[in-house]
């Protein structure tokens, strides 16, 4: 099926990377070729081989796809963990603040939330947005089952957490009726 098949895609692409670069490989692209055989051995279900692939690299790719594969597994306590002592990076901020929400840590969002901001990127902070509010339902759903979203009722914590959903879209649905751009 369709999964198969971009996965054999993507085998094949590592192949041929791994061709191009030979024995001389720069280092950057090392760490490129890694990540995506960490990517495709957890796609393969072998997370724990795709971690140790990885290993404790600090570069802003390999603690992306580390932080994606631990949020694969709901092993998001050690996720924050990994997070710990390390400067944010554009490129997985989003992932951190995915990690941070799903933990309930209401502290670390909003330093991601503010890092985001300061960096002048709309598109930054509105991954990282979406990135707590997805963690958010998530959470939710892991923890409640579809009794979370239920008609008939709802937990208190289930509606204090719809409501920090809604708080923390709302920016981004402000700006695009700013920029003209809801479509109706």
């Amino acid at each position: 099926g369709y999964l198969q098949d971009n996965y054999k895609k993507s085998r094949d692409l590592l192949e041929t990377a791994r061709s191009a670069f030979g024995d001389d490989i720069a280092p950057d692209n090392e760490v490129r070729i890694r990540s995506m055989q960490a990517k495709l051995m957890s796609v393969a279900g072998q997370d724990d081989s795709a971690l140790e692939l990885l290993g404790t690299g600090t570069d802003p790719t390999s603690v992306m796809t580390r932080l994606l594969v631990l949020i694969d597994k709901r092993d998001t306590a050690r996720a924050e963990k990994a997070l710990d002592g390390l400067p944010i990076d554009e490129k997985w901020c989003d992932q951190a603040a995915f990690v941070y929400a799903y933990n309930s840590n209401d502290e670390k969002v909003r330093a991601i939330l503010d890092w985001a901001r300061t960096n002048s990127d709309l598109v930054l902070e509105s991954r990282c947005r979406v990135a707590v509010a997805r963690a958010t339902l998530m959470r939710l759903v892991d923890n409640n089952g579809e009794a979370a979203f239920s008609m008939l009722s709802i937990s208190a914590e289930a509606e204090c957490a719809l409501k920090q959903v809604l708080k923390y879209l709302e920016p981004i649905v402000r700006q695009c009726r700013v920029n003209g751009v809801v479509r109706t």
